[in-house]
């Protein structure tokens, strides 16, 4: 039998080999992709050090987005990924079928060097001039997974989220701020239509552990800080101002005044973008370094930890807590929903979707509402003081913060009833095993070959340019 042609696919993404949250979620899809057998994946990864990749972790080529000095003004290699689809670069040569991409709109919306348009701008101008000037065989599909955990700026949708071909948001939430930017548009781009995929979770990793595992694990990490009994809230997030940590800082201070056998665990770079912890701790006398809350001694917030130390944090958690202003996507819920640890998060972006709830419902009470969450929902944005800003360096975002008295509340509530909070926990359990990267992975190729099958098409409908077209084709960037 014919071997069946093999979809060539360029990535432009966090490298799956680093320790972000796009790495992370590049390494599921990807991985995922890689074994069916039906795709050849070459990678332009962003923040990759060009060192040595182990085959069978990825299972793709893998090239730094800045490879040489001449990229150093271009970190993120949107240049590269141009020369690429171009045939410039040495290293990675057309026709590409797919060029998928994984950023943030208002990174790809800015204008490269030599064009004066956004990436994905350039990459559609590219398609135009392919399509009169080339055999069918170099032409390309743009597919681009956006995150959205803010309100959504015009521009970002003229210049970049509507310039994909195929634009996919990753949650409902996403989807719906996108479309109502779009809706009021003078010339809308119809992107209602557009595809929603969740992010996966890996059972294999990220799974309950045993009782006898879990008192092991808070001898050993918290070095007797956390006792057998103590009340473990770990916030797993990155030291940025986006997580607002000086916020859970003040709740838990409040929160241990009423239930003092607490201890709050910040995984996350002491020192990092969001400042240092202990300083802002220093607001709060009651709480000591060490003896009542802490990060972990040795973090550097681009390496990580080992990923099975990660879900072993999960299992000795008694709770997850979050104050974060907006979450694209928020691994934190679907890995505590996977270790069955309740997930305590404000009630703005994506939380009320993955917990289960409309957001505009009264959360007030949890005692009326906790049979159907599959987390702990607390005020976010409620009242018209409830808001802050970080001016140009967020883009001018408005955004939602938590309210520090009822996420006491909620804390004590959790405290309170290990029964109720088992049944979240549960049926949060249940929910997840539907969102395995397996799962996810299938839907990702699925997807993909609905959009090879609409590329055929065209290929196939190929009639050869005349002979006065004297259209050129884009320059080197």
């Amino acid at each position: 039998m014919k071997e069946q042609k093999k979809v060539k696919m360029l990535a432009w993404l966090d490298s799956p080999a680093c320790a972000t949250g796009f790495a992370q979620v590049a390494r599921g899809i990807l991985n995922y992709l890689a074994s069916t057998g039906k795709y050849e994946i070459s990678i332009i990864g962003i923040n990759d050090m060009g060192d040595w990749k182990d085959p069978i972790k990825f299972p793709y080529k893998i090239f730094p987005a800045m490879p040489g000095i001449s990229q150093r003004s271009d970190y993120y290699g949107r240049a590269r990924l141009v020369n690429a689809v171009l045939g410039t670069d040495k290293n990675l040569k057309p026709p590409f079928d797919l060029v998928f991409t994984i950023n943030d709109p208002f990174i790809l919306e800015q204008p490269l060097e030599i064009f004066q348009k956004g990436t994905l701008e350039v990459l559609k101008d590219t398609q135009e001039v392919f399509k009169r000037k080339v055999p069918p065989s170099f032409w390309f599909k743009t597919v681009s997974y956006w995150p959205v955990d803010s309100a959504i700026k015009t521009n970002w949708i003229e210049k970049s989220i509507a310039m994909a071909d195929y634009p996919v948001a990753y949650t409902k939430y996403g989807k719906e701020e996108i479309v109502k930017v779009d809706k009021h548009l003078q010339k809308p781009f119809g992107l209602d239509n557009m595809e929603v995929i969740y992010h996966g979770v890996n059972p294999k990793i990220f799974k309950p552990l045993s009782d006898e595992e879990n008192k092991a694990f808070r001898a050993s990490f918290f070095e007797g800080a956390v006792k057998e009994e103590t009340f473990l809230i770990s916030v797993i997030a990155r030291n940025q101002s986006r997580k607002d940590l000086p916020r859970t800082l003040k709740i838990f201070s409040d929160f241990i005044r009423r239930r003092p056998n607490s201890f709050l665990y910040l995984h996350c770079q002491e020192t990092d973008a969001g400042g240092s912890l202990k300083e802002y701790a220093r607001n709060f006398p009651n709480l000591e370094y060490g003896k009542n809350w802490g990060c972990p001694g040795k973090f550097e917030a681009n390496q990580g930890f080992p990923i099975e130390a990660v879900n072993a944090i999960y299992n000795a958690s008694d709770c997850i807590l979050s104050t974060s202003l907006g979450e694209g996507f928020g691994f934190y819920n679907s890995e505590g929903m996977a270790t069955k640890t309740v997930v305590v998060g404000p009630n703005n972006t994506t939380t009320p979707e993955l917990f289960g709830y409309d957001a505009k419902e009264d959360i007030s009470d949890m005692e009326t509402i906790y049979t159907k969450l599959r987390g702990v929902p607390v005020k976010s944005g409620s009242t018209s003081s409830e808001w802050t800003s970080f001016g140009p360096t967020d883009f001018e975002r408005l955004r939602p913060v938590t309210n520090v008295d009822d996420a006491v509340k909620k804390l004590m509530w959790v405290y309170d009833n290990p029964d109720k909070v088992k049944e979240i926990t549960e049926r949060a359990y249940a929910y997840i095993q539907d969102f395995s990267w397996d799962k996810i992975g299938k839907q990702w190729d699925d997807f993909f070959q609905k959009v090879i099958v609409k590329l055929e098409e065209e290929r196939a409908s190929y009639v050869s340019p005349k002979k006065d077209d004297t259209t050129e084709a884009p320059k080197k960037a």
